[in-house]
């Protein structure tokens, strides 16, 4: 039972989608959340609540509003996203109120994005890439894809802020490397791609030269919500690569699944952990 004096708000931050189909699972963090808090006998939170950065409700602004009127002292934000961003270095800081820039302001503003106007001291939590959660989940998923990994070529797939990129080529190399050493792939590669109508036009020289090795190519991505079978279909990937390995007898995998929300429990896991080390710090 914790000791805990102050009355602490916990509160999970995605980023936001017009397409709630994505919001879905990241809002779901929130019961998922208080599911686990309250099997392990933790009560050390007033209240849990999930918001969306941008683009959709619930708003951050509006859900600490709502905190504060339950009487919270102090919250302690956790970001959903895989890596450090601009969302996470830039715009979150400015909507909390803890940092100024006024061109990232302006973009916000434009966009409709509320600002946090509360007197309740916020701080922000660390992002995916300080868990061990992406290996872990990836590694599972491509279990189940695979078949004979001796026989079969493993892509990985990511996109991230180019701002930020000493992160994702850490953090995607880490994650071929345990996914490899896992499963016991002979051919391993892994690239970033960002979306749009370059993803087919990029990814295709990979896949051609894989096809020269192994008859059977896993297409996995790194990726929150959605799996690359999406954004493949979306972008007009499965006819271009049938069409530049029509000669070659090779089964193309796609894997369908994001992290969330088959990861929940586990990201659900490490907000409790993050936020519960954070309530043990002592501060004069």
């Amino acid at each position: 039972m914790s000791t805990i004096s102050a009355k602490d708000g916990l509160l999970i931050v995605a980023h936001g989608s017009l397409v709630q189909q994505w919001n879905k699972p990241a809002l779901a963090l929130e019961g998922v959340t208080k599911k686990l808090l309250k099997e392990r006998g933790i009560t050390s939170f007033a209240c849990v609540r999930a918001a969306l950065m941008e683009y959709s409700q619930p708003f951050v602004a509006d859900v600490i509003k709502e905190m504060e009127a339950e009487g919270v002292d102090r919250i302690f934000a956790m970001p959903v996203f895989i890596s450090p961003s601009s969302h996470t270095e830039e715009d979150l800081p400015n909507i909390l109120g803890n940092e100024y820039n006024p061109a990232t302001l302006e973009g916000l503003i434009e966009e409709g994005t509320p600002l946090v106007t509360s007197k309740v001291p916020v701080t922000l939590g660390p992002t995916m890439i300080y868990s061990d959660i992406i290996g872990k989940t990836i590694t599972r998923q491509v279990k189940e894809l695979s078949k004979n990994p001796k026989e079969e070529a493993l892509i990985l797939l990511a996109h991230g802020d180019e701002g930020y990129m000493d992160f994702w080529n850490v953090l995607i190399q880490q994650t071929d490397d345990e996914v490899k050493k896992a499963i016991g792939f002979g051919y391993t590669h892994h690239g970033f791609v960002e979306m749009g109508q370059e993803f087919a036009k990029k990814i295709i020289p990979t896949v051609v030269e894989a096809s020269k090795k192994k008859k059977r190519i896993i297409l996995q991505g790194i990726y929150l919500v959605s799996g690359v079978k999406t954004m493949a279909q979306r972008f007009g990937l499965p006819q271009a690569i049938a069409e530049a390995i029509k000669d070659k007898n090779v089964e193309i995998v796609y894997s369908e699944k994001g992290l969330i929300p088959e990861a929940n429990e586990d990201v659900a896991d490490w907000i409790i952990k993050c936020a519960t080390n954070w309530q043990k710090i002592k501060r004069k």
